[in-house]
């Protein structure tokens, strides 16, 4: 059963960015959640394999995972509820007015 859910997972993570590398990769980060330094490495290794193009980028993202200190930051829920609909719109204004 458990097989048959990750079968279906992969399938459906198949028309997502990052395809089905990003569900493999999130089972790496649980299976070696244990194994700090191990973690970044298989993951690092893996993106670099299996990513192409701009999707490379991701391997970036690693450096700020390596540096979380498994503590709580800043209650910026709310920020986040405004930032990103509006930072959208000044965008479509922008593109709109360079048209």
């Amino acid at each position: 059963l458990l097989l048959l859910i990750v079968f279906i997972l992969i399938y459906i993570f198949s028309f997502c960015d990052y395809s089905y590398y990003l569900f493999i990769l999130i089972i790496i980060f649980y299976a070696l959640r244990k194994y700090e330094p191990l973690k970044y490495l298989v993951a690092i290794a893996f993106q670099s394999i299996s990513l192409k193009g701009t999707e490379l980028f991701a391997i970036l993202s690693i450096i700020i995972l390596f540096f979380y200190n498994n503590k709580r930051g800043k209650n910026l829920k709310y920020f986040f509820y405004v930032f990103y609909p509006l930072h959208l719109i000044i965008l479509f204004i922008i593109k709109k007015l360079i048209q």
